[in-house]
């Protein structure tokens, strides 16, 4: 008698007979063309058992203070008309940080979410990770950096709730978004004059104080105060694109049994410009403001595996690829 689960090579040679031909997706040579040649190997694997995507679109608008590259700015009428004809953006990565607590990074590289209300840590994906060198604004002559760590993939295991149903809900409150090595670059004309503009987000910005503030990683999910520093939230300057925090939420059907479920997370995320306005005419000097319109997909992908025996088929007398094909695709 069978156990539950149990593998039994008789079971994949009895499916053997019922398949007329083996169909490849490579280019390969098969010897043995008598499928009685083919065996059947039992292996485990990581089964996707189901699968959200998520997207969240944002738009904000933020006036943005350019710096005239061009040389010769003395050229430049002041109260000419400045027109914006091209613009592009340039970054190198967008993330998320691990989770602080009390006001104190954990430093662990986790992140919590909750999984029909209870809480389940995260570690970050080293390998889709991406690292930051930051000066902190204490440091800035002693030039000592400091390693920030942005994440885009996350996983960690769960059991499913004695009381909860074979469907479980994924939650996380305010999601927060950073970019690094931000670059806007912008050109047109001053009056009849051309010139070219950028606006980085890879030094410092410095508030109407005068203070240094760090722009590297901008935190793109925050309200912008530099020019802003006294306020009731906040009484300190903050560098931000003007979006709100991203809700991490969605439902998962799990299996019915006890097994471990290890759950993934992957988060994809883009920002783009829609369109840049010149905020006044020329006022002189070597910097112009223009009002940037910006877009910001978030996309989530949930989702939850679980370990699987399963059979493949495997030719005796193994697989040959084509050599052509190996050389080329070298």
């Amino acid at each position: 008698m069978k156990e539950k689960n149990e593998f039994l090579l008789e079971d994949c040679i009895h499916e053997i007979n019922k398949v007329d031909a083996l169909e490849f997706t490579y280019e390969i040579k098969q010897e043995a063309n008598d499928i009685s040649n083919v065996k059947c190997e039992g292996i485990v694997a990581d089964k996707i058992y189901d699968c959200i995507y998520l997207t969240s679109n944002q738009v904000s608008v933020k006036n943005e203070e350019f710096t005239i590259i061009t040389e010769g700015e003395e050229d430049y009428t002041v109260g000419d008309k400045i027109s914006i004809e091209k613009f592009d953006i340039f970054y190198n990565f967008i993330g998320i940080m691990e989770d602080y607590k009390d006001g104190v990074n954990n430093n662990e590289d986790f992140i919590c979410v909750e999984v029909d209300g209870s809480k389940v840590d995260l570690v970050g994906s080293k390998e889709s990770a991406h690292e930051i060198r930051e000066i902190p604004v204490e440091n800035k002559e002693e030039k000592i950096p400091e390693i920030i760590t942005i994440y885009r993939e996350f996983n960690g295991y769960f059991k499913r709730n004695s009381n909860s149903n074979f469907r479980v809900s994924i939650f996380k409150h305010g999601v927060r978004y950073f970019i690094d090595g931000l670059e806007i670059k912008i050109s047109g004309k001053i009056g009849c004059k051309t010139f070219e503009g950028i606006k980085s987000y890879k030094k410092y910005d410095i508030d109407r104080d005068g203070n240094y503030i760090i722009s590297n990683p901008a935190e793109i999910t925050s309200l912008d105060r530099v020019n802003e520093y006294k306020n009731e939230e906040v009484d300190f300057p903050e560098v931000g694109l003007n979006f709100s925090p991203v809700n991490l939420c969605g439902d998962l059907n799990i299996p019915n049994d006890n097994r471990r479920v290890q759950l993934k997370i992957k988060l994809d995320s883009r920002l783009s410009i829609e369109n840049i306005l010149p905020f006044s005419r020329y006022m002189g000097g070597n910097t112009l403001n223009g009002l940037v319109k910006y877009s910001f997909l978030v996309t989530q992908k949930i989702y939850h595996s679980t370990k699987e025996k399963i059979g493949v088929f495997i030719d005796k007398k193994g697989v040959i690829c084509n050599k052509r094909v190996s050389e080329e695709n070298m």
